[in-house]
């Protein structure tokens, strides 16, 4: 199981969490991993109104077992796949998801390309967000370095 290791290191560097913490009941985890994908699968071959009332029983219920306490051993979906995709792959997947599926459900003849557009979209808010959240890379201009900027633009 040596491959095994190495794969959990090469995605925990990359910023994937690979253990289910200690007080997540893993049952409830990997029920998550089931009814997202089902769910996520059944849009493109149920119609709307069979999907909905799908996503409230596969989604719905749980969702809201999920969120009536913090801490427990039964997360709501948003907290499982914050630990355990990180946040490059989780906007792009879920932003192209929801725009393949809108254009399903608008009955486009090709929902992908607008999912991939929304992917990117997915990917540029992260990229940004992140960039933004840290301190601006051009640095913080004094007043006498804005002085002197203005100075400069006044002899040019």
């Amino acid at each position: 199981m040596a491959w095994l290791r190495g794969l959990r290191g090469w995605l925990e560097r990359r910023g994937f969490n690979t253990r289910v913490p200690v007080t997540w009941n893993r049952l409830w985890v990997l029920m998550w991993v089931y009814f997202s994908v089902g769910l996520l699968t059944a849009v493109f071959y149920v119609s709307f109104w069979t999907w909905l009332v799908l996503a409230l029983l596969f989604f719905g219920v749980p969702e809201a077992i999920g969120i009536r306490a913090s801490g427990d051993a039964f997360p709501p979906l948003t907290h499982v796949i914050r630990h355990f995709l990180p946040n490059y792959v989780a906007f792009p997947l879920i932003y192209g998801l929801f725009g393949a599926i809108a254009a399903r459900w608008m009955e486009f003849p090709r929902p992908w390309p607008l999912g991939a557009l929304l992917a990117l979209l997915g990917w540029l808010t992260d990229h940004f967000q992140a960039t933004y959240f840290d301190p601006d890379p051009g640095g913080v201009l004094t007043p006498q370095a804005v002085e002197a900027i203005d100075r400069s633009r006044e002899t040019a």
